[in-house]
């Protein structure tokens, strides 16, 4: 807080939040909160930590604060008129990835329940269909161990594999090759992710 430049980099950070009235501080404050704040009134207002050394305990507090925490349990409802693809991401947490995860979801008189190998892959997407009913009902998803989940609709993959032109023509020849024996290993690679049967 005494050097010129950190000051400058966090004053510009409050002005830009007040500006564009996005999120961009989260403090942790590892000074006195009086000195910090008589440097710079903005903060006052701001939700803060004082620093601790229990790492874990300031993780989950900016988890609930960015609003992405892990939980075992969630809940989403999608809107009654909606017909078609709808996606469940799950990311499990980086200690976890390698760890086979149960899962269940219930969704008005459906229910499914599955185990998921992430294989070491840092997240995994569910993707199926909501068809037609006289109501929306709400998905209750489980998971355990815990991860962070997100809900969507329609195609959650945007596909831009074709449709590349080659500007230089010197380098095409070898794009080309790159391309079928890149090709040919994703075809022959086998996905890491896993979905088996409860």
């Amino acid at each position: 807080m005494s050097r010129n430049w950190p000051q400058a980099e966090l004053r510009t950070a409050l002005s830009e939040e007040i500006s564009t009235r996005e999120l961009k501080v989260l403090p942790i404050l590892i000074c006195d909160s009086e000195y910090c704040f008589k440097i710079h009134p903005f903060m006052r207002d701001k939700k803060y930590l004082n620093w601790n050394p229990d790492i874990s305990r300031m993780v989950e507090e900016l988890e609930k604060t960015l609003g992405c925490a892990y939980s075992k349990k969630w809940t989403f409802t999608h809107p009654a008129n909606f017909r078609g693809h709808v996606w469940i991401k799950i990311m499990p947490k980086v200690e976890n990835k390698h760890k086979v995860h149960k899962f269940s979801i219930k969704w008005g008189r459906w229910r499914l329940d599955k185990k998921l190998d992430f294989g070491g892959e840092s997240s995994a997407i569910l993707n199926f269909k909501k068809i037609s009913e006289s109501k929306s009902w709400p998905i209750r998803f489980e998971m355990s161990p815990s991860a962070f989940v997100v809900f969507g609709r329609g195609n959650p993959v945007i596909d831009i594999t074709k449709g590349w032109k080659c500007e230089d023509k010197t380098g095409c020849r070898k794009a080309f090759f790159a391309k079928r024996i890149q090709s040919f290993l994703q075809d022959t690679k086998e996905n890491t992710v896993k979905l088996m049967d409860e």
